[in-house]
């Protein structure tokens, strides 16, 4: 069960809102790019400096780089590949800070390689997971190398100071409301949500 907390935390944080006419979606599918690109190429470094800075108020950038390059020693090899942007809100002005909703599309590839993810029951446990997560008609097994292929629909806010367009990213993922909900101002989720 430890893979899914793992990958779960990969996988992802009274005004009345403006909406912002100075950042146009191309800055932030500029940065975004660099965002995939980081993650596909597994340069974790890179990514860190990508990803929301609140963010490291709960975990450390050495935390999460090693998290990141552990999964490979804990018997997961991850590959994200085929990133496309499908959509990127208008952008909202919030306080001294920019928000944008991102809708992505990507294929996962989760290679389970210790011995006892390979039972026949682990297995199982992980399609119904994936399953659940992802919808049966999104998740492929291959047996021959124990792998599972993900095709993932997901959203993620951008985020940028509003003096700037330094943006960065976070993961709006359903099992982490808790966390976003400390990270992403109250009126922010409800005006994309």
């Amino acid at each position: 069960m430890k893979h899914f907390f793992i990958l779960s935390l990969l996988l992802a944080f009274v005004a009345t809102p403006l909406l912002s006419q100075t950042t146009s979606p191309n800055t932030i599918k500029d940065r975004l790019d660099l965002y995939f690109q980081a993650t596909k190429e597994k340069r974790w470094n890179d990514l860190v400096e990508l990803i929301y800075p609140k963010l490291f108020e709960k975990v450390t950038k050495e935390e999460m780089i090693t998290l990141f390059e552990d999964m490979e020693g804990n018997g997961i090899q991850l590959n994200m590949e085929d990133f496309n942007a499908s959509r990127i809100s208008e952008v909202m002005q919030y306080e001294t800070e920019q928000f944008a909703l991102v809708d992505y599309n990507a294929k996962m590839i989760i290679q389970f390689t210790s011995q006892s993810d390979k039972a026949p029951e682990m297995v199982e446990v992980f399609r119904k997971s994936f399953h659940a997560t992802y919808g049966e008609d999104n998740v492929i097994y291959h047996a021959e190398n124990n792998s599972f292929e993900l095709s993932v629909k997901k959203s993620m806010f951008a985020i940028a100071d509003a003096a700037k367009n330094n943006w960065t990213f976070i993961e709006s993922d359903a099992t982490q409301n808790a966390m976003l909900g400390e990270l992403i101002p109250e009126a922010v989720l409800q005006h994309f949500f």
